[in-house]
């Protein structure tokens, strides 16, 4: 299991509930993304998209199991993705205490070889190097035991590219952003997609859209 498993595990815990109806309850309203789900409703299921086996190409969605609303339960779309990569960006008017929170997860007290740990992200100096990111979401820095170094602690703001994969079967994600130039990408496939693929295009994109933004 990974840390972000039980991180999900721990806040619902702390919310007095399951980490599901914690999201239902609190997170999800707060943030304002109304089309994100850990159980998709009977009403939203026409909606729901099935993702593509790498094995065979069959149609394919989560598989219940152990945890598995923390690991890997929750879905979403595209509009909802764009509206919390706003809300990291202070595009958005929120509580305080989701505002808090979110710049919790921001912070950083580990550095491992390639880039910054924060909660859940992972911070890169920017411009971003193209090896460094691609070393730094390779399957061995996701599947193999790295290195790191306890640092001083430091909000990853302003020159630094924030990123983190999420994968299934079926589906890939990938959601990065720049504080600094307040931009943002997500990306959301139906296919598991190799993580290091992602992670350049979406770096492309971002340094082709702001280099055409000051042209």
């Amino acid at each position: 299991m990974s840390a972000s498993t039980f991180l999900g595990l721990i806040a619902g815990e702390q919310f007095g509930t399951t980490y599901t109806d914690a999201l239902a309850r609190d997170l999800l309203p707060g943030l304002g993304l109304g089309s994100t789900f850990v159980d998709v409703p009977d009403a939203e299921m026409a909606r729901y998209a099935f993702g593509y086996s790498r094995t065979d190409d069959s149609p394919i969605r989560v598989n219940p199991g152990m945890l598995d609303a923390e690991a890997y339960g929750i879905k979403s779309s595209v509009t909802d993705m764009t509206r919390f990569l706003d809300a990291h960006l202070r595009n958005l008017t929120l509580e305080g205490e989701i505002t808090a929170a979110l710049a919790r997860t921001r912070r950083s007290d580990y550095d491992t070889a390639h880039y910054a740990q924060a909660m859940i992200w992972e911070g890169y100096p920017w411009p971003v190097d193209a090896a460094a990111l691609a070393a730094g979401n390779s399957p061995d820095m996701a599947m193999s035991p790295q290195p790191m170094t306890k640092v001083d602690a430091r909000q990853l703001e302003g020159d630094v590219y924030l990123n983190k994969t999420g994968a299934t079967n079926g589906f890939g994600s990938y959601v990065a952003m720049v504080p600094s130039e307040r931009i943002g990408v997500v990306v959301l496939a139906n296919r598991n997609y190799p993580n290091p693929v992602r992670a350049e295009a979406t770096r492309e994109l971002i340094v082709q859209l702001l280099a055409r933004a000051r042209e």
